[in-house]
């Protein structure tokens, strides 16, 4: 029993109080207190220790036995470099898929397919594992000397004793147990019973409060089972039912100084007892088994979306860079074309940039050395004469069209009529429709082929601009502007009821902005070839130039020679132009 003395009684309840308030600080006043009156009453119940100072100490085998079992999990190390060479692996096959070609991307779609359902199954097992496995949670939350002033000591006596026990080196413990896990855990599921190992220090008394839910505390510390010896160096809980969440404290008195580290020992079957705060959410390997899911997922299905492009017979790979300049209106027919060579030819780089037929011929023609092998020229003009070392293939017809606003006015054409609205001799639609208001003429600049076809095949002389913004002339009643790609021309004739440009066929449909008006009676719509035959006019023949010879093994040349393969006339049909090897327009690639 605590000693009766005023002062003695007083430090340790300022003791206590200072105690209680570090290690609860969101505790009131009121509540700090109760647990100071509380300590106090453990104290008085604690009984003589000397008493058990003789208990001997429980059998080494049997402690060893009560150790808690940790599963067995790789070191950190290891398991980042399983992860690390499973996920390189699994990306290996994912741009493996990505840059296969045909069939053979399919195979690969296939065994990242059947790779994404494992990997999908082992996750939902690592984390239902995790989900099932018990997990009692035994944290030592305090676990510090009982520090009196110097070269003094606590006093406790028994009941029926006057004389006092004195007892240095009083160190308290505060421990919280509860059930972390999702499943209830049973008495029956205690392998070894949950025990607090002090090596060095003896145990003074043991109290049990603060539980949820509340009357936990006192069932806990009623249970047969509850081994509490003074004198010994440990104490072993009772094998209590606990559901997930519930919780109670321990708070243990003990003497003498400690010769090791506190210990928490016990046993689970199908789980564990950690000292750690909270719950695995999920098992280790889990986010590993995601990860490979996702991965292999996105393989497979990028592999079976893309067209089944299969490699060309003779076809000839060869890696390295290559850049196409040149007719904006078979750009985005150009990007298909090289995007397709690339996904046969793995190391293959192939820019397109859409500038312009004539600065396209001109970067070719200008090139020497190296650069000369690294370039080709599109174009839907044949090359001035100044360019006759340059070498052709006619790759297909490309039709255009003159264009307004999809939803604006329905006009048919006659040729002079073009030849005047390009002119700048047209300058308002009451002259073509009736309505009063002005033609806005969205040409392009000088060095375009598409202007160029314009004025070949239907002897426009194209006027000078008088505007920068489409809308309003610097000069003259004309409204003339000039743009330098067919996107351009699409954009402005696609916002603008006035307005009226020229662009190629295939443009004008995948844009859905523009539509093409009549010229000549003859309107580009339905089978493009019927149109050309039926005598429309306003057509050009798309044109790759290169530098070298054909034969040579520079990724030109191969490139090249891949346009002429059924399979790139294929790319080329289906971007709405007419591939020269199409038997109804060979002819026409000859003009």
């Amino acid at each position: 029993m605590l000693s009766d003395d005023p002062a003695a009684r007083s430090r340790l309840r300022d003791l206590s109080r200072v105690l209680l308030k570090h290690t609860y600080p969101e505790h009131t006043d009121e509540e700090i207190e109760r647990e100071v009156e509380a300590a106090e009453e453990r104290f008085r119940r604690s009984g003589d220790p000397g008493a058990f100072a003789a208990e001997p100490a429980p059998p080494q085998e049997l402690l060893d036995g009560a150790a808690p079992r940790e599963p067995v999990v790789w070191s950190t190390g290891v398991r980042g470099l399983v992860t690390t060479a499973v996920v390189l692996a699994g990306l290996a096959l994912t741009v493996l898929a990505l840059t296969t070609a045909g069939a053979a991307s399919r195979g690969v779609g296939g065994v990242l397919a059947v790779g994404a359902c494992f990997a999908a199954v082992a996750a939902f097992v690592t984390h239902r594992r995790v989900h099932r496995t018990r997990l009692l949670s035994c944290r030592l939350r305090f676990d510090a000397p009982f520090a009196v002033d110097k070269g003094r000591a606590v006093s406790f006596r028994d009941d029926e004793s006057a004389d006092d026990e004195v007892i240095d080196d009083v160190s308290i413990v505060v421990a919280r147990v509860k059930n972390t896990g999702r499943q209830r855990i049973d008495p029956d599921d205690y392998v070894s019973p949950l025990a607090l190992h002090f090596p060095g220090r003896r145990v003074v008394s043991v109290d049990v409060a603060e539980s949820e839910p509340e009357n936990l505390a006192n069932l806990v510390a009623r249970m047969p089972d509850f081994e509490v010896v003074p004198g010994r160096d440990r104490v072993t809980l009772p094998t209590v039912a606990l559901k997930p969440g519930y919780s109670f404290k321990v708070f243990i008195v003990l003497e003498g100084r400690a010769s090791g580290d506190s210990k928490v020992e016990g046993r689970l079957r199908d789980g564990r007892i950690t000292t750690k705060k909270t719950q695995r959410r999920t098992g280790p390997y889990t986010p590993l088994f995601a990860a490979l899911t996702a991965i292999f997922l996105t393989g497979a299905v990028t592999a079976f979306l893309l067209p089944a492009v299969d490699r060309p017979a003779d076809f000839d790979c060869v890696p390295g860079r290559l850049v196409v300049n040149g007719s904006t209106a078979f750009g985005a027919t150009g990007a298909k074309l090289s995007g397709a060579y690339e996904a046969l030819c793995p190391g293959a780089e192939i820019a397109v940039t859409a500038r312009g037929s004539l600065e396209g011929l001109q970067r070719l023609n200008a090139a020497r050395g190296e650069d000369r092998s690294r370039l080709l020229a599109l174009s839907d003009v044949q090359a001035p004469r100044e360019y006759a070392d340059l070498r052709p293939l006619a790759l297909a017809v490309v039709p255009f069209a003159i264009v307004v606003k999809a939803d604006g006015r329905d006009v048919d054409l006659t040729t002079d009529q073009v030849r005047g609205i390009f002119g700048g001799t047209l300058t308002n639609w009451r002259d073509i429709t009736g309505e009063d208001a002005p033609i806005h003429v969205v040409a392009r600049s000088a060095d375009s082929g598409t202007r160029r076809t314009l004025e070949d095949r239907l002897g426009v002389r194209s006027a000078a601009p008088t505007s920068d913004t489409c809308e309003t002339p610097r000069a003259g009643t004309a409204v003339i502007c000039e743009r330098t790609s067919t996107a351009d021309v699409i954009a402005l004739v696609g916002k603008d009821e006035h307005a009226i440009g020229y662009v190629d066929v295939a443009g004008a449909r995948e844009s859905g902005a523009v539509k093409p008006v009549g010229v000549d009676g003859v309107r580009v719509t339905g089978d493009l070839v019927d149109v050309l035959r039926g005598g429309y006019g306003f057509w050009s023949v798309e044109r790759v130039y290169r530098a070298d010879p054909l034969g040579d093994s520079t990724l030109a040349s191969a490139f090249v020679r891949y346009l002429r393969t059924p399979e790139a006339a294929e790319v080329m049909r289906q971007a709405g132009h007419l591939p020269c090897s199409d038997p109804r327009v060979a002819d026409l690639c000859g003009g």
